[in-house]
C-alpha cells in the first residue's frame, strides 16, 4: 500500500513539474534481515520471502515509472541485508542486497526505458551528476555519523560533491557542510523495536528531490507514507 501511494505521488509531482527523467536511488535496508534478534522476531516474512517480495515490488514500481519517464536506477546495499548477524564475521559481498540487484537486472533487461547503473568508485557508493550537480549516495553505516559522512566520502572520492544522500538513521534530515548538502532519507517501513530503543524514531517517509537545469535543486518533497 505504501509503495503504491509513493508511486502515485511521485508520478503526480513529476507530471506537475514537467519532469522527463527520474533517478531512483536504492540505498540499502530493502529487507529486514538477520542482524538483530528483536527485528527478526518482529518480521512478518522470513528473509527469503522478503527478498522475493522486495524484487517484485521494485520491479513493478520501475516498470510503472518507465511508462511515463526515462528511469535510471542506482543501487547500494545496507547493513540490514547482511547474511551474518555479526558484522566482523561477514564479508561485504555476503549480503542479500546483491541478490536483489542481480534479480532486478535480469527482470528489467528488456525495458529500454530503464537504465541500471554500476557503481564506479566502490560497490556501496553511488555517484552521478544531475545537470551540473555532483550527487553521491550510500547507505551510511560505514561512514560514521552526521559529522563524518561528508569528510570521509570527500576523502575517498577526491572531490567535493554538491549533495550527499544517505539512509540508515530513519529520520528526515537536511543540513549543509561547507558547499555540500547532506540529505538523510527516512525509513520506508517506519520504526521497529530496535530503532525505537536506539532513539531513531520517525514517520515512514521518502524524499523526492526536484532538479532543473537552470536552478539546480529546486525543492525537496517529503512524501509521508503513514497512510
Amino acid at each position: 500500500d505504501r509503495m503504491s501511494y509513493l508511486k502515485q505521488r511521485v508520478i503526480q509531482i513529476a507530471l506537475e513539474n514537467d519532469v522527463n527523467r527520474i533517478r531512483v536511488c536504492c540505498i540499502g535496508d530493502i529487507i529486514s534481515g538477520l542482524i538483530h534478534s528483536t527485528i527478526r522476531l518482529e518480521n512478518r516474512e522470513n528473509v527469503v520471502e522478503q527478498t522475493i517480495l522486495a524484487i517484485e515490488v521494485i520491479v513493478e514500481l520501475l516498470q510503472s515509472l518507465s511508462a511515463l519517464f526515462k528511469v535510471d536506477l542506482y543501487y547500494s546495499v545496507g547493513n540490514h541485508e547482511r547474511i551474518s548477524a555479526n558484522k566482523s564475521d561477514s564479508l561485504d559481498k555476503e549480503n542479500f542486497g546483491y541478490f536483489i540487484l542481480y534479480s532486478l537486472r535480469y527482470r528489467l533487461m528488456d525495458n529500454k526505458y530503464i537504465s541500471i547503473h554500476d557503481n564506479i568508485i566502490d560497490d556501496e557508493i553511488i555517484t552521478f551528476n544531475v545537470f551540473n550537480d555532483k550527487i553521491v549516495a550510500t547507505h551510511g553505516n560505514n561512514f560514521g555519523n552526521l559529522n563524518t559522512y561528508i569528510p570521509k566520502l570527500t576523502s575517498m572520492l577526491g572531490y567535493v560533491p554538491d549533495y550527499v544522500c544517505v539512509g540508515h538513521l530513519h529520520q528526515p534530515i537536511e543540513r549543509s557542510y561547507g558547499n555540500t548538502e547532506l540529505i538523510v532519507n527516512p525509513s520506508f517501513s517506519g520504526v521497529d523495536t530496535y530503532a525505537k530503543n536506539m532513539g531513531l524514531v520517525g514517520k515512514p517517509m521518502q524524499k523526492l528531490l526536484l532538479f532543473s537545469e537552470e536552478h539546480g535543486k529546486e525543492a525537496t518533497f517529503n512524501i509521508n507514507l503513514d497512510i
